[in-house]
């Protein structure tokens, strides 16, 4: 027992030497020792890995959620993945920003710590002061350089359970395929939660060209490794991020822990017994740089020469540069690295010295042919052939880039200068050089305008070549006047007169130019008698000539000038015709055509469904348009109730039925049966349709008998609007014979020239053809088409109330009837009553005072003593509205009478408006 306890306590004494006789200031050390390795993800030890920190992000008010993992490289720096930090949105190859990152209160680390969820006397907890993301970092498709360093607020205090890892020399590269490395973490051990345990696993770094097959995108072998455990097996996790590979190393005398890749992406993300490594070896420069304050090695330089090769240096160290043989420096010869880091300039680069090969117009052979020229190099320039060298030959490139003398110029020749018209070149040749003149020289009687000399300067002349101009012929002298000068050469000038009493007409003088003169021979000739003024415009000119002009608004017919003949004018005086107004454009339509004047036609068009009424074209006449502008109306041509019913059997009649099968009310378009006449000795049979209303038809269509294979080729039409006798349809001043059907089932449509306003239609079969048997019957399927007339005005067709007569005991009586005509002052109109039962008098005029649209009132409240007209039987009665109870009014008549009158058969007695006028 005795023996137990000192062996126990000696133990504990050589522990207690070998911690104090740790320094803690080195990196890579520790108290933990392993024996063997370790497979699977185990449980470590407290103090075995005493450089790993934990990283926590902000969550809520409060509360603080595990992010990462990473290393603490020196006292106050902590080297972890750049991808911890991003939040920004995915963007493939997407260079990071400061946007990209939370703000630094929004994170903290951990040192010392062991077990996650209970509090450790080792712990140390501390705050950012900077962020560093590598700026090469992309953060899709994979994390590409995903690499950062965190300074710390202030340094960590270190001790057993805080010590620092060590950094690689910056040419070592210790992430070798075939090697092992050892990763620590808290990451996921399942998908639910990080590990409350620092775990850690040893991994074996796989070769590139495995590492490129486990993935199917884009792997950069420079900057990233991938590893899996011995078994192939287990990688990191969630929560491992961030966190060193680490290998035992002879560094400084002994063996230590390195740092050799940060944990990155991969493993269990991915599904995959691969994890992905950020290789720490291209980045040691830019770590030095920042955790040490040390400038990066500039690297080689391009045709030249650095007399250091090293990745890092100290502030104070100064590095040369030198450019090769035939090259020339531009920028510092030397850098030094100051105490932030940076160099005091930019490296410099080495630009070859060299002469340019120049290329002038001209410019032959050259010998020899090559873009640049060393110094010491020679080069000789020709001319072409033709060309005239000024300068030397040869040249030779000196050591500044030059040559040793002026480039030559090859100056060009000239081509041969046109001979003048009427004259003569007095040297001969297609060709001449630089420097040489040409002379010219007109032919007897023509005068030179020009140079008579021109030299050759470079492939241009001088001079242009001159013009032999001609002599004018004689210009002759007016009757009754003379002529002064009698030399008519080119620039010569020749004056006029008249004897007196007589007056000149036309220029006095006139001058010669390259045989022509430039104005005719002038007249001497009697005056005219002034002519009368123009209406609508004003003259001016004199007794021999005269100018007119039209006043705004008006167009001139006839001459705009006249000119006195010997006493006469030449020509009557022109007339000014007022132009006409504006005349707008239809409503739905266009006009084609801008200008008004007198004479001018403008045309119209209509849009679309929309139809004309009205003329299409209108000519200006003197102020005036010939007809008034059309209307577009909308397109009417919708069947009106034959095929579809809506016409009801009792408004379909005709002259006669074969038997009841073929009935009159079986002649609708696509019917099943059709209407046939009576067989035997029927004359002008017909079928006619009522519409129990006027309508604008404009279209009408037949069909044939499909049952007993029957149809009319040929057949007329006609209309009325009431009673009255049926009025013919004409075309061209004649009854309109319209084709019918070559078939039993085809239907024919037709589309009537000009429109008409009806309510009853008949057709009338004048031609008739079957298969087979000779019948003396007609059949006929038919439809009419149209639409409706306005309700809000008064046109030919249109349902009114008229007064028929005045009431004995007081007041008005009104029928209904329907407007057959409207007089051109738009005062009286004739009306066709509807029921002749009470007058004979079928047809009446009256004033447009007494005719009052028969459209159902809408208006629910009527004001008492508004003038209506309310029935009583088939006539309209005049009155005042006394009462209203809800869809009722009390109606007093004039004659003294009341009567309670529903509100839609009251029709409001007021002015008469019309569609037109």
């Amino acid at each position: 027992m005795k023996r137990t306890i000192f062996l126990v306590i000696i133990l504990i004494v050589k522990i207690a030497l070998n911690v104090f006789s740790l320094q803690y200031d080195h990196c890579g050390e520790r108290l933990i020792k392993i024996r063997g390795l370790v497979v699977g993800g185990k449980i470590s030890q407290r103090g075995m890995w005493p450089w790993q920190v934990g990283i926590y992000k902000k969550q809520g008010v409060s509360g603080w959620k595990f992010l990462c993992g990473g290393a603490l490289v020196s006292p106050q720096w902590v080297l972890t993945a750049a991808h911890c930090f991003y939040v920004g949105k995915n963007n493939t190859n997407r260079v990071w920003s400061e946007k990209d990152i939370k703000p630094l209160a929004k994170y903290k680390i951990k040192v010392g710590d062991h077990e996650l969820r209970s509090y450790e006397s080792s712990e140390q907890e501390h705050k950012f002061q900077e962020i560093f993301i590598h700026p090469d970092y992309r953060h899709d498709p994979i994390y590409e350089n995903d690499i950062a360093l965190v300074k710390l607020n202030r340094e960590v205090i270190l001790g057993p359970y805080v010590r620092t890892v060590c950094l690689p020399g910056p040419d070592l590269d210790l992430a070798k395929p075939g090697t092992a490395g050892m990763v620590a973490g808290w990451g996921m051990t399942d998908y639910s939660w990080v590990s409350s345990f620092l775990r850690y696993s040893v991994f074996n770094i796989q070769t590139n060209s495995v590492c490129r097959r486990a993935i199917s995108f884009y792997y950069n072998k420079t900057v990233a490794f991938c590893a899996s455990d011995v078994k192939g097996h287990s990688a990191p996790c969630y929560g491992d991020s961030g966190g060193s590979m680490v290998r035992k190393f002879f560094l400084n005398g002994k063996y230590r822990f390195v740092t050799i890749g940060l944990v990155s992406w991969g493993g269990c993300t991915l599904g995959s017994h691969f994890g992905y490594y950020t290789r720490l070896q291209p980045f040691l420069p830019w770590i030095y740089h920042k955790v040490n304050s040390t400038c990066i090695g500039p690297g080689q330089l391009t045709n030249g020469v650095v007399n250091s090769t090293k990745s890092i240096y100290q502030p104070n160290e100064a590095i040369r540069f030198t450019c090769n043989i035939n090259y020339r420096r531009i920028g510092k010869s030397e850098l030094t690295c100051q105490r932030d880091g940076t160099w005091n300039g930019y490296k410099p680069i080495c630009l070859e010295v060299s002469c340019t090969n120049f290329h002038h117009p001209g410019d032959g052979r050259k010998i020899p042919q090559q873009s640049k020229f060393l110094p010491g190099q020679k080069i000789i320039v020709e001319c072409k052939k033709g060309y005239t060298q000024l300068g030397k030959s040869s040249l030779i490139c000196q050591s500044d880039g030059s040559w040793d003398r002026i480039w030559p110029y090859c100056l060009a020749p000239c081509p041969r200068p046109t001979q003048p018209k009427n004259g003569t070149k007095l040297q001969r040749g297609d060709s001449f050089m630089h420097g040489q003149s040409v002379r010219f020289r007109c032919n007897t009687g023509f005068k030179r305008t020009g140079s008579s000399l021109t030299t050759c300067i470079n492939g241009k002349w001088t001079n242009k070549t001159p013009k032999c101009v001609a002599p004018c012929p004689d210009p002759g002298t007016p009757s009754y006047g003379h002529r002064y000068n009698h030399s008519f050469q080119h620039g010569d000038q020749v004056m006029f007169s008249c004897e007196k009493g007589k007056y000149l007409i036309g220029r006095k003088m006139i001058t010669c130019s390259d045989g022509r003169w430039d104005q005719m021979t002038p007249k001497c000739s009697v005056p005219c008698k002034e002519p009368s003024s123009l209406s609508g415009g004003k003259r001016k000119g004199d007794q021999f000539k005269q100018e007119f002009q039209c006043n705004a608004g008006y167009t001139m017919v006839g001459p705009s000038a006249i000119n006195c003949v010997d006493g006469n004018w030449d020509n009557d005086i022109p007339k000014c015709f007022t132009n006409c107004p504006d005349p707008g454009a239809p409503t739905n339509g266009e006009r084609k055509g801008d200008i008004f004047t007198h004479l001018q036609t403008v045309s119209f068009s209509c849009k679309s469904n929309f139809a004309m009424i009205g003329s299409s074209k209108i000519k200006c006449v003197d102020g005036k348009w010939t007809d008034s502008i059309p209307d577009c109306t909308p397109e009417c041509g919708s069947p009106l109730g034959m095929e579809n019913g809506k016409i009801p059997n009792k408004n379909i009649r005709a002259s006669s039925r074969w038997n009841n099968r073929y009935d009159a009310r079986y002649g609708r378009l696509h019917g099943t049966r059709t209407w046939c006449s009576g067989r035997f000795n029927i004359k002008s049979p017909y079928l006619e349709v009522d519409l129990e209303k006027p309508y604008r038809i404009t279209y009408i269509a037949t069909q044939g008998n499909a049952r007993d294979n029957q149809w009319e080729t040929k057949y007329t039409i006609s209309y009325s609007l009431a009673k009255s006798s049926p009025i013919e349809y004409r075309e061209n001043d004649k009854e309109k014979v319209f084709n019918g059907n070559s078939d039993a089932t085809t239907v024919v449509k037709h589309k009537l020239k000009k429109s008409i306003i009806a309510r009853r239609v008949r057709f009338r079969p004048i031609g008739y053809r079957f298969s087979g048997y000779l019948f003396k019957s007609s059949c006929m399927r038919v439809e009419i088409y149209g639409c409706d007339l306005p309700t809000d005005c008064v046109m030919v067709g249109s349902r009114v109330l008229g007064k028929w007569d005045s009431n004995y005991r007081g007041g008005d009586v009104y029928c209904k009837s329907y407007v057959k005509t409207i007089d051109d002052t738009y005062n009286e109109v004739q009306l066709e009553i509807e029921d002749d039962e009470y007058y004979n008098d079928k047809l009446k005029t009256m004033s447009k005072t007494h005719v009052v649209l028969d459209v159902p009132n809408k208006q629910l409240n009527l004001p008492r003593g508004t003038k209506v007209l309310a029935p009583d039987g088939n006539k309209y009665y005049t009155g005042n509205i006394e009462r209203i109870i809800e869809y009722y009014y009390l109606v007093r008549f004039d004659d003294k009478t009341s009567a309670w009158i529903h509100k839609t058969d009251i029709r409001v007695l007021k002015p008469t408006q019309f569609c037109e006028g």
